[in-house]
């Protein structure tokens, strides 16, 4: 399997004489794009597959034709079976682009439930294919649990340990070294604006660190079995960040917080990490990083699952804080 990384750091000043003609674009090359995730919490799957092009000048957002490769067919192997994907077409949401429907393939009737192999072919029509393989994960297989609370309502006042313990890992050996877990800790709440209310989320990070103010640590991706420890300083910054100081704080109602745990595919976890240390702020790069693990072409083919608990929250811990409870 090819995975393919680009990341150019700039590390030193540079100086190009006002004399030299120097072009941001290389030669260009016509490569295939295929791009699939499999979802286990749904039966509909989605693909796309498309091709590179090249533009007058330097903007590619100058583009106004559609990049998708008809008359293509693309392929599924699972579990000794073979399933087919079917092209479609959906209007746009966006035409400030293109103006023709949106076309990708589909599978509406393709839930994995177990853990084993899957493959995807592409089989272009001048003759070419684009081929990848990862993993599925089976759901039962997989553990999440949650402690540290002295009652069965989400509070940051006599947690044991003084944090909570938010713990995962999988039930079988063989699923480990291709398993990568990412936590997620929200709360959830709406602000009502003119008998209005919207939902958000706030999400908890692992830790603040205090770097000309407080900055949040959110938690990254961990391999195998693991344990997330927030302690209550943490979770009481969180919940004041939800509404400034002087507003008026009942117009926000605090739900419920949602433990969300994704589980990736090697695949998966590799482009999330790539996307986590170009966006890092501690970073200088002048390019955003390439991932692709298609033989053939490039894109990405990999799979996730998840599992979520929702937990009441303690109505005299929010109104510690000024908020209405529901």
């Amino acid at each position: 399997m090819r995975k393919t990384f680009l990341i150019i750091l700039i590390s030193i000043p540079f100086i190009v004489s006002c004399d030299e003609q120097v072009s941001p674009k290389s030669d260009f090359k016509n490569i295939y794009v295929l791009n699939c995730i499999i979802r286990s919490d749904t039966a509909y799957q989605i693909a796309t597959l498309s091709h590179t092009y090249d533009v007058e000048g330097y903007d590619p957002y100058s583009n106004t034709e559609d990049p998708f490769i008809n008359n293509a067919s693309v392929v599924l192997t699972f579990n000794g079976k073979q399933y087919v994907m079917k092209d479609t077409i959906t209007a746009r949401t966006d035409t400030s682009r293109y103006n023709e429907p949106m076309k990708y393939f589909y599978l509406s009737n393709f839930q994995p439930n177990h853990y084993g192999p899957i493959k995807i072919e592409a089989f272009l029509p001048d003759g070419k294919t684009l081929t990848s393989e990862t993993f599925t994960f089976e759901q039962t297989s997989i553990f999440m649990s949650l402690s540290g609370f002295a009652s069965r309502k989400f509070t940051s006042k006599n947690l044991i340990n003084g944090s909570i313990e938010f713990s995962w890992g999988t039930l079988q050996s063989q699923d480990i070294g291709n398993a990568y877990f990412f936590p997620e800790i929200a709360i959830v709440y709406t602000k009502e604006i003119n008998n209005v209310k919207t939902r958000y989320t706030k999400k908890i990070p692992r830790t603040y660190i205090n770097q000309s103010g407080y900055l949040p640590v959110y938690p990254g991706i961990y391999v195998g079995s693991s344990t997330l420890n927030i302690d209550s300083t943490t979770i009481n910054r969180a919940m004041r960040e939800i509404a400034s100081e002087g507003i008026n704080k009942k117009s926000y109602t605090i739900e419920n917080v949602v433990f969300r745990l994704l589980i990736l595919d090697e695949n998966l976890a590799a482009y999330y990490s790539a996307q986590q240390t170009f966006l890092d702020e501690f970073s200088l790069r002048s390019y955003q990083p390439e991932f692709s693990n298609v033989t053939g072409g490039l894109g990405l083919f990999g799979t996730y699952n998840f599992k979520s608990s929702v937990m009441e929250v303690d109505p005299e811990f929010v109104a510690g804080f000024g908020y209405s409870n529901p």
